[in-house]
This record gives structure tokens, C-alpha cells and sequence, in this order.
């Protein structure tokens, strides 16, 4: 059966591997919780690695206050799988977070554990070593590029298949057991979880940098392996998709300003339904959010998100973001701020681990009672290089921003070309 692509394929095959069972349940005046143990799936076999059976906790918290029966929350988790043991159920201690947001939004909560399943060993690693989190992911990158030519050439390989597939069979997992229980069952989800140049290749990146991912930068192999992975390559799918991405602005590993690469992009395959919430001073764990809660609730409750759009302009001596904000039906802001940074390094464009944005007076017009255009410019700065961008503030302390803009726009060191192999900084 082909539906598409590779992702595609290994998602929606069968597989008589999955099941689930019940293993814990905590009851509480304010809540019901349930622990299910889920077999997702089986990922190629035993001669491909140590753990071809992916396994899971999966906590459902269902709340006294349950109003939003339509659409539930999936929080996609991490966690190693020595949990056969039975040592590491989860427990009401454990699951604090999920019932609190669940109270909150008045509706059910699933929380997947152990994506990815970890650690593993992997049968062609001669290090024979356990791989946990991207060293996973670097080591099944390795093993689809350098095999892409050769006989060996599988994209099923690549971590993020069983990722992927985890989270959808979850979903179902979640909605038979719901079902069972006689309670509403949910027809939508929302998804949510944490992730996974700088004249040179950022210090996180030192995974696949061992690797040696970085040769295939401008590779046939590595934009194959792209159009299957790469979320960029389902973009046709995102209309009417709703979106909310949530980085930090000193995040290890992404750029502050990588949404230049793609978020106009972005915005016309959605149709204007994506959204970006910049933390200021956080990194790459910039974690869960008020944004996230009243975002989940608008679009449960079928509420018109807020229109924000902006646009971003440098010359010779300075940097402007205009940004427009416009709400009809939805969410008033009640105030709006700025915030900018200077590097540290005056030598590297380099904002990682950056704790010095500090807030900035914007201008602001009040166009009519549902628009309102918010103007911030910034020098360049002598040396080094300055970060800005806006944010508008909700009365429930659920903020948007745009795009950071950089100035100057320039940058130390030219494009890597060919075998980028470089080093760590």
C-alpha cells in the first residue's frame, strides 16, 4: 500500500505487535488517571538493533472539570525504556504536570513516554555502545546516507519512522480505552512536546557531527533523506493546520532568526494559521506555557485565533519590524513590548545561552478597535551584532512575538560548500 511517502508507509502499516493494557489507575476528586502500558510496534528486527519491540507508559488524566470532550492534548515525552522493570510507572507525583493542565483546559491529557525508546544498541555500530537520544537519531541518519547507494537502502531505518508511529498508535491507544471507560472520547488532538551557523557546527550538534553527517550537507542523500523526514517536505498539508511553535531565544540548537528560512513559506500553506512564541533568556528547554494552554483551548473551542503578521526590513544602517495584530473575534492584546540582545562574542553571531535580552519601548498605532500596528527599529550596533523582535501580551499571560530580526545582516564567515565537515564552537 502506498500512500505517499516512506513516513507515510511505515505509519499507516499494519502491525500485529500493537497492544495495550491497563496497569495503574489513581483517583482523585479532581481527576481520574490511568496508566496504560502500549506496545507501539515492531521496528525492522532484532538484527537491526536491541529493541525492536517499542514500548511505552501512557498516562491519560482525565478531569472532574471535563468541558472540552471534542479534543484532547498529546504531550509527546521522553524516558528510557528500562521500564519493564515496573520501576518507573508513572506515578501521581510524576504526572502532576499533566493534571494540573488538564484541570486547567477542562479537558483529557495523554502523555507519551519513552519516544524514543532508549537506550539502543544497534548491530552494525562498532562501538557497540547504548545510544540514547540523538545519538540515536545521528547513528540511524548515518546508517540511510551511507548506505543510500548501495544495496542496503531502507528508509524504514531512520529513527523518526517508530517516533512517529508511536505517537499516532498512542493516539488510538487513547481513544480505545476512552472508549471503554464510557467516556466521551475525543475525535481531535493537539500535539505538543519538546524538540529534537556559527562558523561552525553548533557544540549540540556534536552527535551527528561524530557522525560525520556534516560530509553529506550537499548531498542527493541527504535531500533524500530530507524529503522524508523534514517537515518542510509536507508543507502542501499544513493548510488550515493550526501551529503554534514555541523556541527559546538562546536555544543551542537552532538559530534565533531560522524562521527566515521558512516561515513566509509556512504562513501561506497554513493560510495564516501559524503562530511563534519567542521565550526570552531560554534555551532550548524553554518548556510548557501558558501560550500552549490558551492556544489548545481556542482551538477546541473552535474560537478564530488572532491575526499577527509582520514585516522585517534592513539597510545599511538599521532594522525594522512592523507587525500587525488583528482581532476580530478573538484574543484583545493588552500590552506590547520589545526585546533585544547583543552578542557576547563580538567575532560570531552567536545568541546560545544568551540571558542578556532585555525589553524595549515600542511605538504603537491603534489603527481601529480590532487593529493595532506595533513598530520596533534597532541600530546596528558598533561591533558585534544586536537581536530584536516584538511581543504582545495577552490579559492571560499568553504572549505572541514575530520573527527575530539581526542586525547587521551580515556574517563572519562565508557559506560552507560541499563535504562541510568544520568543526565544533
Amino acid at each position: 500500500m502506498k500512500f505517499g511517502t516512506p513516513l507515510d508507509d511505515y505509519v499507516n502499516a499494519p502491525d500485529p505487535y500493537y497492544k495495550w493494557n491497563l496497569i495503574r489507575q489513581y483517583q482523585n476528586k479532581d481527576y481520574n488517571a490511568y496508566i496504560l502500558n502500549l506496545t507501539s510496534q515492531k521496528w525492522l528486527d532484532e538484527t537491526f538493533s536491541s529493541r525492536p519491540i517499542w514500548q511505552h507508559y501512557v498516562s491519560i488524566v482525565i478531569p472532574s472539570n471535563l468541558i472540552r470532550t471534542n479534543t484532547a492534548l498529546l504531550w509527546v515525552d521522553n524516558g528510557n525504556s528500562g521500564a519493564a522493570s515496573g520501576k518507573s510507572i508513572p506515578t501521581e507525583t510524576s504526572i502532576a504536570e499533566s493534571v494540573s493542565v488538564a484541570k486547567t483546559i477542562g479537558s483529557i491529557v495523554v502523555d507519551l513516554q519513552q519516544i524514543p525508546n532508549q537506550p539502543i544498541k544497534f548491530n552494525n555500530d562498532p562501538s557497540k555502545k547504548s545510544r540514547v537520544e540523538d545519538q540515536q537519531i545521528a547513528w540511524t541518519w548515518k546508517t540511510f546516507l551511507d548506505n543510500k547507494n548501495k544495496i542496503i537502502n531502507n528508509p524504514f531505518v531512520l529513527l523518526q519512522m517508530p517516533m512517529t508511529k508511536a505517537c499516532v498508535k498512542a493516539m488510538d491507544a487513547a481513544q480505545e480505552f476512552i472508549a471503554d471507560i464510557s467516556v466521551s472520547v475525543p475525535q481531535k488532538f493537539v500535539v505538543t512536546g519538546v524538540s529534537k551557523s556559527l562558523n561552525g557546527w553548533t557544540f549540540a550538534f556534536k552527535d551527528y557531527y561524530q557522525e560525520n553527517i556534516t560530509r553529506y550537507t550537499h548531498s542527493s542523500q541527504l535531500e533524500d533523506m530530507a524529503q522524508i523526514i523534514d517537515p518542510y517536505s509536507y508543507i502542501d498539508r499544513y493548510r488550515n493546520t493550526k501551529l503554534l511553535q514555541i523556541q527559546g531565544t538562546s536555544d543551542e540548537f537552532f538559530l534565533p532568526d531560522n524562521e527566515n528560512l521558512f516561515w513566509n513559506n509556512l504562513t501561506l500553506a497554513t493560510g495564516g494559521t501559524n503562530l511563534l512564541n519567542y521565550v526570552p533568556n531560554q534555551g532550548h528547554g524553554a518548556g510548557s506555557s501558558t501560550t500552549m494552554i490558551t492556544f489548545f483551548q481556542m482551538i477546541a473551542d473552535n474560537q478564530e485565533l488572532p491575526k499577527f503578521h509582520w514585516q522585517k526590513s534592513l539597510n545599511a544602517t538599521h532594522g525594522t519590524i512592523v507587525a500587525t495584530v488583528e482581532c476580530p473575534k478573538g484574543l484583545k492584546p493588552s500590552s506590547a513590548t520589545g526585546y533585544q540582545a547583543t552578542t557576547a562574542n563580538t567575532n560570531r553571531r552567536d545568541f546560545r545561552s544568551s540571558k542578556n535580552w532585555v525589553k524595549q519601548t515600542i511605538n504603537q498605532q491603534i489603527v481601529d478597535s480590532t487593529t493595532i500596528v506595533y513598530t520596533m527599529t534597532i541600530a546596528n550596533p558598533a561591533i558585534g551584532w544586536k537581536g530584536f523582535f516584538i511581543q504582545i501580551n495577552f490579559s492571560d499571560s499568553a504572549q505572541l512575538t514575530t520573527e527575530v530580526l539581526i542586525v547587521p545582516n551580515s556574517y563572519p564567515a562565508g557559506d560552507c560548500m560541499s563535504q562541510c565537515y568544520g568543526t565544533l564552537v
